[in-house]
């Protein structure tokens, strides 16, 4: 895979400029090869008319995920499957919704979902489990499970260990859900659990607060998730039935029966753009036009597929879709690259960046701080194996990048905090856990898969290449670029129509001089120099598991 990621890497630099979504996106033969020789079939190579609202941080993805919920009568269904899920998460927090007050204990995850199992609403729930999240998701499918309906008494929530490796596990969090005859996807970065909810405020506010706490209690939590409407939605539902569908069995004594493919899923896209009719005034896309393409790219393991038999009915020799269309998109950029996650620590796709560096005028990196991951006993003895793994695992992944003494000045790495904040800790961090890659304003990646070895060959993971075909690229207008302005906005404490963000790379200077002053989130990332130890490296190795069959 290594040689794969950098023999494709240099075959699309000998290529000429991109001008559509047909060029930016793999092709299907591109995909092939990613497949290991296996022609994708149930999921589109990539769709057009498409809708997407992002839902930066945990707020608006929540509310909208109610109101999705919420608004679902018998017959409807809801697929979902999730790196971490905690039913006690209220959704509605503050108690408001739509201008309305509601009693935040009736909004729990858990809640929504019975109540609309009780209206007849079809579930179908995939919860990871896997060496250190053993026993989330039985607790969870355990609140459910006893009111789902037609599963002829199966469960409609299970604990899914079909991944690859103790350690490894299913990492995508998507949602999909018919209402009014339509479909509405979440994908992204934010899973419905602990330490999650947060607001583009970032105060730790009383909603923050009230809600089910991480072990390391972070000032805040910085995510998003796509809200996707059209054939990319059916994509992303064919995705999950494929998933149910496994011909191995999940965890025992867990029970996923068939079910039949419900009718949206093989619609056509006349009559997927047809179903907004129904939605009316309740639409959530609003003025959102449907002029996005979209690709659909995928992590599954090499090594799941062929020696424990997983994923025989949509990816029988794995697939990594995800990295090839990295490569892609790294190979084109020609201003700047925009790389968003808590790890930066995958060698060959950074070495894919550091390969680039020469032909565009900046790299932009928002990181989370390695001391995330430290850990203080009760005695005050600090525990701090899985921080140095980050430090040193960091710095060592950013060598390609910061090597040449004139080119590394192109390179700029940030963090999140507490403004006003003298210094970084996990009292004042703020937890990055976006996971946002784009170039020059013209295309981005974005959804689970994080920069580190697992997230780009070995757990199943879901992301989604986005592509404005209406707008030229790096308009006012494009998508993109509009994106941009809104988690940039949000990280310098300015309005997203400032006109100091038009140009994203001469508007690094504004970055170094809102870090410098503290009145905003963003913070320049200096990671501590740590040496190779053999304790980093048996977590390192831990969590970090390589998929790949060669």
């Amino acid at each position: 895979m290594g040689r794969f990621l950098a023999s494709f890497f240099l075959l699309l630099c000998a290529t000429g400029a991109f001008a559509s979504y047909s060029d930016w996106a793999l092709t299907d033969a591109e995909l092939t090869q990613s497949r290991g020789g296996s022609v994708r079939t149930s999921v589109s190579v990539f769709t057009s008319g498409n809708r997407i609202v992002p839902l930066i941080d945990a707020e608006p993805f929540f509310t909208q995920l109610y109101r999705a919920i919420e608004s679902t009568t018998a017959g409807d269904w809801i697929h979902a499957e999730s790196f971490n899920t905690n039913g006690a998460m209220m959704l509605i927090p503050d108690g408001v919704f739509d201008g309305v007050k509601v009693d935040p204990a009736t909004t729990t995850l858990t809640e929504t979902l019975v109540r609309a199992l009780k209206r007849g609403v079809e579930a179908r729930l995939m919860i990871n489990t896997n060496g250190y999240l053993p026993t989330e998701a039985i607790k969870f499918c355990h609140t459910v499970n006893p009111y789902c309906r037609n599963t002829g008494g199966n469960d409609c929530c299970i604990s899914d260990v079909r991944h690859n490796g103790f350690s490894g596990a299913i990492h995508d969090k998507m949602w999909t859900i018919q209402r009014n005859g339509s479909i509405v996807a979440f994908m992204g970065s934010m899973d419905v659990t602990q330490g999650r909810y947060d607001t583009s405020r970032h105060d730790n506010g009383p909603a923050r607060r009230a809600q089910p706490a991480e072990m390391n209690l972070f000032y805040g939590w910085h995510g998003n998730t796509f809200m996707i409407d059209g054939p990319a939605a059916r994509d992303a539902s064919l995705h999950l039935y494929d998933r149910w569908h496994d011909p191995v069995a999940p965890w025992k004594p867990y029970k996923s029966p068939p079910f039949k493919m419900p009718e949206l899923l093989t619609a056509d896209d006349v009559t997927l753009a047809n179903s907004r009719k129904l939605l009316g005034a309740s639409d959530p896309f609003g003025a959102a036009a449907p002029n996005l393409n979209v690709q659909l790219l995928r992590t599954a393991a090499c090594k799941a597929a062929q020696k424990s038999k997983l994923y025989q009915n949509w990816a029988p020799h794995g697939e990594y879709s995800l990295s090839a269309g990295f490569a892609k998109m790294v190979s084109q950029a020609k201003r700047y690259i925009y790389l968003c996650d808590q790890f930066m620590f995958f060698p060959e796709a950074l070495k894919l960046v550091a390969d680039r560096l020469p032909y565009v005028d900046a790299v932009i990196i928002m990181t989370t701080n390695g001391i995330a991951f430290g850990t203080t006993l009760p005695a005050g003895i600090q525990i701090d194996y899985a921080s140095n793994m980050r430090y040193y695992y960091f710095n060592k992944a950013m060598e390609p990048l910061l090597k040449d003494p004139v080119l590394k000045q192109k390179v700029h790495v940030f963090q999140l905090a507490k403004p006003g904040a003298d210094h970084v800790d996990i009292s004042t961090l703020i937890y990055n856990h976006a996971k946002n890659y784009y170039v020059d304003d013209a295309y981005m990646i974005v959804g689970s898969s994080g920069m580190e070895l697992s997230g780009f060959t070995n757990d199943v993971e879901c992301s989604v290449g986005i592509y404005d075909s209406t707008h030229d690229e790096g308009s006012k207008d494009n998508f993109v670029t509009q994106f941009r302005r809104r988690e940039w906005s949000e990280y310098l404490g300015i309005n997203a129509t400032d006109p100091r963000l038009e140009d994203p790379v001469s508007s690094v200077k504004l970055w170094y001089s809102v870090a410098d002053s503290g009145t905003a989130f963003v913070r320049r990332y200096e990671p501590k120099q740590v040496p190779s130890s053999f304790m980093a490296d048996m977590v390192y190795n831990f969590y970090e598991l390589d998929g790949r069959c060669t």
